[in-house]
């Protein structure tokens, strides 16, 4: 078939004028159309009138016209005893071009199931690509969209076309002859049971449930059938078991993005250290984003908590939950932990499963004074975060954020611990510092903030509370030097 089949040009050449039934003939047989069709078709053309033409070749000598397209319409008028019918005259050039005509009429019969379609879809691109061998796919498909448009005054997308041809090339054939008389198989249930293209058993299983769910006339919905394939494909990670010294709290506690936690605790780390990171956040953390047999890093480890917390946490059947527990710390007081700036830290690329990391808040914490406390005699000073300027402590922050992107593997996360403070009497907001570093920066990695946790952080000697009635009345020590006290800080859960 040459490009003017369908192009412009031939189809302005063709009449469209009203021609008597008694001068149509029909060289194919009658389609599968029932009793019921054709007096439905009548009661339409005797309401609305006919919409479209029928499609016949131009009169013979005898001024007799072959009928190729809209058999029903025109059975339709015969019932209706209507005595012309539109028709449009097209000159074709083969049959084989009738033949992809009434293909491509068949396409647009409303009673066909998605399966159905899809097969005829399917038959009028080989045809065409038959008929135009070299010619490439993307003209095929758009052929067809322009061959509805012109037959049918509707014009599907070409992603629909190709949806179609993908249904009918890739599902099996037990599949689809499982579900091609079903209405409520649509288009959006067969594609999504092409995912399961390499679980062959699954798809089918998936089917038995679907016909299951029509015979209790409640098929299920895309929304439904989309879910279950998604579950198929990329079950829920087992959730891990939370310590023991966690389950004086209720496990919903870390369903939700604000945390109440004590500032000391001795469940992990050393609660004498100053900037210890609460153990409650580093096990929720790890509880939400972390799974079975993960590789787990924390480059700043400070006095072990995150690593204290990790050897506690079990999976299901209490075996210990990771498969290695990586710690390091540009100045360790510990022996389990690496010495390692965070920024040159020696592993490869995307071979952790999750990160945590609780940086310093800027200059709150000397951390060279803290390790020496803590026995360390030869402390790297020049990397030490907490002693540089806010420039250059934003330079190196950049660094280290770069260095956890490109050892993290893609789809895992990163939980970054920061907190805001003030900086002579200015709110310096570091959180948002952060957030911008690692995800909107040109020069910074390119995170995606998945979630944001604020963990409100409290005190027993500074603040208590005392019930009265159905209220809460905080006593103790608030507004600091004019300003509100700074009890919170926010995880931002990172994700590559």
């Amino acid at each position: 078939m040459s490009e003017s089949v369908v192009g412009e040009e031939k189809l302005l050449v063709d009449e469209v004028k009203l021609v008597p039934l008694s001068s149509i003939v029909w060289r194919s047989p009658i389609r599968d159309f029932t009793d019921e069709d054709i007096k439905n078709m009548a009661a339409s053309l005797r309401i609305h009138g006919q919409i479209h033409p029928i499609i016949c070749k131009p009169p013979d000598e005898n001024g007799i016209y072959e009928g190729v397209c809209g058999r029903l319409r025109y059975e339709g008028a015969k019932r209706a005893c209507i005595p012309e019918i539109l028709v449009r005259v097209h000159k074709f050039e083969s049959e084989s071009e009738v033949k992809a005509w009434q293909l491509a009429e068949n396409l647009h019969r409303k009673e066909l199931t998605a399966i159905q379609r899809a097969e005829a879809c399917k038959q009028l691109y080989e045809k065409l690509k038959e008929e135009v061998g070299g010619v490439k796919d993307k003209h095929i498909v758009g052929t067809i969209a322009m061959m509805e448009e012109n037959l049918t005054g509707e014009k599907p997308s070409e992603k629909t076309v190709w949806q179609y041809i993908q249904i009918a090339n890739e599902l099996p054939e037990e599949v689809k002859a499982k579900t091609l008389n079903v209405q409520s198989f649509g288009v959006g249930h067969a594609i999504q049971l092409i995912r399961l293209k390499d679980k062959p058993d699954k798809q089918f299983e998936l089917v038995e449930e679907f016909m299951d769910s029509v015979a209790r006339r409640k098929p299920l919905s895309f929304r439904q059938f989309k879910k279950k394939i998604d579950q198929i494909l990329k079950p829920k990670p087992e959730r891990l078991t939370i310590p023991d010294f966690l389950k004086k709290v209720n496990p919903i506690f870390y369903e939700f993005s604000i945390w109440e936690v004590p500032e000391k605790r001795p469940e992990g780390g050393m609660v004498d250290y100053k900037g210890n990171c609460s153990p409650y956040v580093c096990a929720g953390c790890l509880y939400n984003y972390a799974r079975k047999g993960d590789v787990v890093l924390d480059p700043m480890a400070g006095s072990g908590t995150f690593l204290d917390v990790a050897k506690e946490m079990k999976t299901s059947e209490g075996k210990p939950a990771f498969k290695q527990i990586i710690c390091s710390d540009l100045n360790p007081i510990r022996s389990d932990i690496i010495r390692s700036d965070a920024e040159k830290i020696d592993l490869p690329n995307d071979s952790v499963d999750f990160i945590f990391v609780h940086f310093p808040y800027w200059n709150s914490v000397d951390y060279i004074k803290e390790v020496r406390r803590h026995g360390v005699t030869d402390p790297d000073e020049d990397n030490e975060l907490s002693r540089m300027s806010l420039d250059k402590f934003e330079s190196k922050s950049k660094r280290i954020l770069w260095k956890l992107h490109q050892v993290l593997k893609t789809g895992r996360n990163l939980c970054l611990m920061i907190g805001p403070k003030r900086n002579n009497g200015e709110f310096l907001d570091l959180p948002w510092l952060f957030t911008k570093w690692a995800c909107r920066d040109e020069d910074g990695p390119r995170f995606v903030l998945d979630d944001k946790i604020v963990v409100m952080t409290y005190n027993p000697k500074k603040i208590s509370f005392k019930a009265e009635g159905k209220r809460h009345l905080a006593i103790g020590q608030g507004r600091k030097n004019n300003n509100l006290n700074i009890n919170y800080d926010e995880v931002l859960v990172l994700k590559k």
